[in-house]
């Protein structure tokens, strides 16, 4: 069933590619100033169709229909070709497009009633295509420029180039990279006081390079850094606290925690440190108090605890035998880590018990 376009001009300005601002710099709807990212007014006389075309009413003439994404004019039955307008009761213009069999075609504007431009788009045989724009509305009484809300730029239906979001204060939300229609380069992300929250590098839509966030403050002080490969997290990281202090020195490959991981308390000294191996936490791991002294010390097997001592204010183990059995069971695991290596095994105190378990699984998937 259609819909009266009405509701629906706001498919092609809203929908028909999300209220934006078009362009391509070289005809007389190039109206921003760039270095501000304002608005500068024209005549709007300029919008209205040119003699000896003959315009249909937007709201009134034309229908939408959501099934195969055309419109209709309500009389003939027949997809439309033509210009359409439409004004508010005031007598301003309110928006402007032009279709072709049915589809958006050249450049639709859209105005608020105060006369103010809020959007302007561009479509070629109904593919969305070139600079699009959206702005913020000044009211009736301020005839200053006005802010841009966001800018963006289509190739043939292809996201491409730099598409900028900014709030009505003029303070940038985000700016993201797009390369055939899809996210590549440094995006940036930011607070909503303007200061930056993170950068993000990406390629062919997935995060690829240094990812990195930063704390709200006015140092713009690093939060963390980490490298990113094929959307994962890959290689060493760090975090900061917002002092700038080192927080924490991390690795990962391919996602998983892999490596030595040390985390320091802000006045630099060792909160903990240990290994992750395959995404688990393996060996010895020591935690200290932030004086420097012991405070537990624990012995893990691929993920498993297996032992763990503490230790006293002083620094001293609590109990002196759970020191010896740890140290006895981490002779173990050395020697059956080195064995299960040569037999070119899992490792660990349970590596076998592990592989025997997966082999039963597979006899049990086979059954």
């Amino acid at each position: 069933m259609r819909q009266i376009l009405f509701l629906i001009i706001f498919i092609p300005i809203l929908s028909l590619g999300q209220i934006k601002r078009g362009g391509s710099g070289t005809e007389e709807n190039n109206n921003t100033n760039e270095q501000n990212n304002t608005y500068t007014g024209d005549d709007p006389s300029k919008l209205y169709p040119t003699k000896g075309e003959k315009p249909v009413n937007c709201n009134q003439d034309l229908e939408f229909d959501p099934g195969n994404q055309l419109v209709y004019h309500s009389k003939t039955n027949k997809p439309f070709t033509g210009l359409c307008v439409s004004y508010f009761p005031n007598g301003k213009l309110e928006r402007k497009a032009s279709f072709v069999n049915g589809k958006d075609n050249d450049t639709a504007y859209v105005y608020y009633e105060s006369g103010d431009i809020k959007a302007f788009i561009i479509h070629v045989n109904g593919v969305e295509h070139g600079t699009w724009g959206y702005w913020y509305d000044n009211g009736p009484e301020d005839h200053s420029e006005q802010q841009v809300a966001w800018g963006n730029t289509y190739n043939m239906g292809q996201k491409i180039g730099t598409w900028y979001f900014f709030k009505e204060n003029g303070d940038t939300t985000k700016i993201l990279k797009y390369e055939n229609d899809m996210l590549d380069g440094e995006c940036r992300y930011f607070y909503e006081n303007g200061a930056i929250e993170k950068s993000v590098s990406y390629k062919k839509n997935k995060m690829d390079g240094p990812y990195i966030t930063y704390y709200n403050n006015e140092e713009h002080t690093i939060k963390t850094e980490k490298t990113y490969s094929n959307d994962e997290p890959d290689g060493k990281a760090q975090s900061y606290y917002e002092s700038g202090a080192l927080k924490s020195e991390t690795e990962y490959k391919n996602g998983d925690k892999e490596g030595k991981w040390t985390i320091y308390y802000e006045n630099g000294q060792i909160k903990q440190t240990g290994n992750f191996k395959n995404d688990l936490q393996d060996g010895i791991w020591d935690m200290f108090q932030e004086s420097g002294k012991n405070a537990t010390t624990a012995l893990y097997d691929d993920g498993v605890l297996l032992k763990a001592v503490e230790y006293d204010r002083f620094g001293k183990p609590k109990n002196d035998l759970d020191l010896v059995e740890l140290n006895d069971l981490l002779n173990k695991k050395k020697s059956d880590d080195a064995s299960e290596r040569k037999k070119g095994g899992l490792g660990g105190l349970f590596g076998k018990n592990k592989k025997n378990k997966e082999e039963e699984n597979e006899t049990n998937e086979e059954e």
